[in-house]
This record gives C-alpha cells, structure tokens and sequence, in this order.
C-alpha cells in the first residue's frame, strides 16, 4: 500500500497543521510521540488555568500574554525532563496549536459561534503565538546579527494577527446581558466572564468575602474601598499588572471576579443587586467610554510613539530557558 494512498493529511482536524514546522510522520500527519506529549500537557489543571489567563491578558495587556507562553516550556521541562532540546520545542509549539484550537472550539460552543468564525479565531492566534515562540527561539539558538534583524521583522507580522485575533475576538463576546444583576454596570459585558471565573480560586473569593462581610469597618466606605483593593489585587497578579492607577480592563476583571464572588447561595438575589448596585461606583471610579470606542480613541497621534513591541529575549537572561 502506498504512503499517498494511506495518507491523512488531508483529514486532520487542524487543516492547516502542517504549516507550522511539526515533524510528520510516513503517512502524513503529525509525529505521534510529540501529538500525544501534547495531549498529556493540555490535559493539565495548570495548562487550563494558563489559556485563560493568556486570552485575559492578550485582551488587557497582550505584551505579558506572549511572556506567559514560556510557562508552557517550563511545564515541559517539568513533566519530561527527559526531551532533549528540538523535541522539547517541537511539544511546546504542538501544544500551543492544539491548545489553541480545544480552546476557541470550547469557547465557540459556548457562545455560538459558527465554524467559519472559529477558524478565522484559530488562524489568527496560532500564526501569532507559535509565530512569536518560533522567534524566540531562533533568536536564543543564534547570535547572527542579520538573523536577529530579519526575525525582527518577523514581529510585525505576529503583531498583525494578534492584533485581528483581539478585534475579532471581543467584538465576538459582546453579549447585551450579562448573567448576573450587577453585569449591567459592565462597559463590556461578558468579555471577561469566563475566563474570570476559570481563574477565581476558593482563595480568591474567600479574601473578597471577608473584606464585604468584616464587621470592624466602622463604614460602608471603607468595606467597599477594601472590596476594591482585594479584587484589584487579584485582577492584578493575573494580568502581571502593578500600575497603581488600574485601566479599564483592571477594572472591569476586578468587578467581574466580584460579581462571581457574591453569585453564590450565602447572598439571595435581592442581596445580589443591592451589593452589586453599591458597589459599582467603587470599582469604576472614572468616566471611560465603552471599550469597543476607546480602542482607537488615539488614531490621530502619531502610531510609532504609542506602540508598544512585544518582548524579545536578552541573550543575558537566557541562562535557565535552553529548552524550548
């Protein structure tokens, strides 16, 4: 029997997985040992906690979603140690491919979306995640001049289709109702709803609670100054963020991952809206346009000084990341 004629390249559920430099194997697909060291990757609590917190993030701050990828690489070496280095990068770029795909095919269950949208979604951001691990790794393994020029290059296009994956991807979750009383307040209504609720640990919600419930504050004030503090904080340690001076997104996580807490049978829904009602002023304290609008609130300045490159690796800081 021919190796054409038993091929399944041609019926592989990422069509387009060939694309991205996997090993194949004689029948055309990709290498069973690195597909499966995927799959025991992604089957992980932490590898579920890790895709969330990259779509917040690519949302409200995409420079430390591209840093938080490596944390694949580090549950590599964690798990199969044993890899030497090409394998190793071979199952972290599977992993970010199939990754990304189990993820957008749950999450266009989900909310109903239609195939054609959930693949432009997949196409977008696993040309610009594996796009920018690619690069990085290049650039660890090479200390050419013309080569780190040329994979500089290379950034732009990761940028673009990182960029179309945000767009299409937020204006995809824009939802009129929110499940909960307080979601009305929400100047983007779902766009953080499930992954806020993937990444609120019992530890989470138990801090949030005891601030809303402490009877030693003397004032509704300051309970609800120090509700603000703590789910700032936690909105904040997801997204890498330590500006004292929270954006919008920092504020609008914060507030759902509030909303989560008090969603709960301790609060009845009466109990619900009145805390969420309270409440709302605290976590948006300024006056933001919807985020759809403000997203190009600046196209009039000068684009070169607002832009932002995503991360690169210093040769010097590469000392405990050989394997990617």
């Amino acid at each position: 029997m021919s190796r054409k004629y038993a091929s399944v390249k041609p019926y592989q559920a990422i069509i387009d997985i060939g694309e991205y430099g996997i090993p194949n194997s004689a029948t055309g697909g990709p290498d069973p040992a690195i597909y499966q060291a995927s799959g025991k990757i992604l089957d992980t609590e932490k590898s579920h906690w890790l895709w969330s917190n990259i779509l917040l993030r690519l949302i409200a701050n995409p420079i430390s979603a591209m840093e938080t990828l490596l944390s694949f690489s580090e549950q590599i070496e964690t798990e199969m140690s044993y890899l030497p280095n090409q394998k190793h990068s071979d199952v972290l770029l599977m992993s970010l491919i199939r990754g990304i795909d189990e993820l957008l095919q749950r999450r266009g269950a989900q909310f109903g979306w239609t195939y054609p949208q959930v693949e432009e979604l997949r196409t977008h951001l696993t040309r610009g995640l594996v796009g920018y691990i690619r690069i990085v790794i290049a650039l660890q393994n090479s200390n050419d001049q013309q080569e780190i020029e040329a994979r500089s290059a290379d950034m732009d296009l990761v940028e673009e289709h990182v960029s179309l994956f945000v767009e299409h991807y937020t204006r995809l979750m824009e939802r009129r109702q929110g499940p909960f009383a307080g979601c009305k307040y929400c100047p983007s209504k779902c766009l953080y709803r499930t992954d806020t609720h993937n990444l609120l640990t019992a530890k989470n919600k138990k801090w949030i609670t005891e601030e809303l419930t402490d009877a030693n504050y003397d004032t509704d004030d300051e309970r609800y100054q120090a509700v603000v503090v703590a789910s700032t904080s936690i909105a904040q340690s997801w997204l890498g963020d330590t500006d004292e001076d929270p954006t919008l997104h920092i504020e609008g996580i914060s507030y759902c991952a509030y909303l989560h807490t008090i969603a709960r049978p301790n609060f009845s829904e009466y109990e619900q809206i009145i805390l969420s009602n309270t409440a709302k002023d605290y976590f948006f304290k300024n006056s933001h346009a919807p985020l759809e609008d403000t997203a190009n609130e600046d196209d009039d300045d000068d684009d070169d000084d607002d832009k932002q490159d995503f991360p690169y690796f210093d040769d010097d800081d590469d000392d405990d990341d050989d394997k990617l």
